[in-house]
């Protein structure tokens, strides 16, 4: 493990073993909220740092004696002691912000899927918390979905702080939620507070199939071949990144079938009624079970279509590969197959 200049020089595993730590040390600034939230899968609680950092756009949280909290500061398959903040060999300057100010941002929210169901659930716990919050720490840039979002949950535009790779702040109180890690409350906690922005105008009767079209990877090679096989059927392609997340809720919530390639905008499946049928392409090379857990905790009725990997013809030069660019070819035949028995 490393060390940095004003930086980084330990950790602690979880952040209840900091905050008893100072507890037994008399330092009674310090509050730890903890909740009894169903189906967590770890312990869910809001911590309140007094001159806590958090540096970078990952939301990496800092101790005053200059570690990191893991448990809320987690990287991609990576231990605690090989997280990039010890790679640094030194830290931005510090801006000191004399404000209560509280940690949303985290790695992979700039994905729509993490930021619905890794960032907003925070939120929960903070108003669970009822701690008074006057900042906001998130990615920077601030995509559009982000914002909407944030705004339906009730928070402003002006109580954000936008956090890049140079970031690197001290708050007066540092509010540190836990991560949800994928628990059933927080598809709840989402699913509640969207769908009550929405007015479902139309039955639960439309066919939608989710289109990759503009996205870098894992598009359906024979895509044009699916859709006139679809089309007779009544499905409809629709782009979910191209619309607000309001109309992604409204088409999501007033569909009885959807198909598609595996993407994060089956994280929409949050808003769909009870037996909906979820129908997922997926590439053998980059298996992914998230809209399945979504769909056992939401009662959705989900199939899995294993189709054949074809590499990403725009990197096939490149050192660097990733599989879940791998693009998807789909077997129409046992699409159709399993399209006739739910239609």
């Amino acid at each position: 493990m490393g060390q940095t200049e004003n930086g980084a020089v330990g950790y602690f595993l979880d952040t209840k073993d900091y905050i008893e730590e100072c507890w037994c040390q008399g330092q009674t600034n310090l509050q730890y909220f903890e909740f009894k939230l169903p189906d967590s899968v770890a312990a869910s609680f809001v911590a309140v740092v007094p001159h806590g950092r958090v540096w970078g756009g990952d939301g990496c949280v800092l101790t005053p004696n200059h570690k990191i909290l893991w448990d809320v500061s987690r990287e991609w398959d990576t231990s605690p002691a090989s997280h990039s903040v010890f790679q640094q060999t030194s830290l931005p300057k510090c801006t000191y912000i004399p404000q209560t100010v509280a940690v949303l941002s985290k790695i992979g929210c700039n994905n729509y899927y993490h930021w619905m169901f890794d960032v907003l659930p925070r939120v929960h716990l903070l108003r669970l918390s009822a701690l008074s919050i006057e900042k906001y720490i998130v990615p920077h840039p601030l995509a559009p979905f982000q914002l909407e979002t944030l705004i339906a949950l009730g928070i402003r535009r002006e109580q954000l702080i936008e956090a890049g790779a140079d970031f690197h702040i001290e708050a007066e109180r540092l509010v540190v939620p836990s991560l949800p890690l994928e628990a059933k409350w927080a598809c709840d906690f989402v699913r509640s507070q969207m769908l009550c922005k929405v007015r479902r105008f139309r039955p639960h009767s439309r066919r939608l199939y989710i289109s990759r079209e503009n996205c870098i990877g894992r598009k359906v090679v024979n895509e044009p071949e699916l859709l006139a096989a679809l089309a007779p059927l009544g499905f409809e392609k629709i782009v979910p990144e191209t619309m607000s997340v309001a109309e992604q809720v409204a088409v999501f919530s007033q569909a009885n079938v959807i198909v598609g390639p595996q993407g994060a905008s089956f994280t929409n499946t949050f808003f769909c009624r009870p037996k909906t049928h979820i129908i997922e392409f997926m590439a053998p090379t980059f298996f992914i079970t998230a809209t399945e857990k979504i769909s056992s905790y939401l009662n959705l009725n989900y199939h899995r279509i294993m189709g054949t990997s074809q590499h990403n013809p725009n990197y096939i030069n490149g050192e660097w590969y990733w599989h879940g660019l791998d693009n998807i070819i789909v077997d129409l035949e046992d699409m159709m197959r399993l399209i006739s028995t739910v239609v």
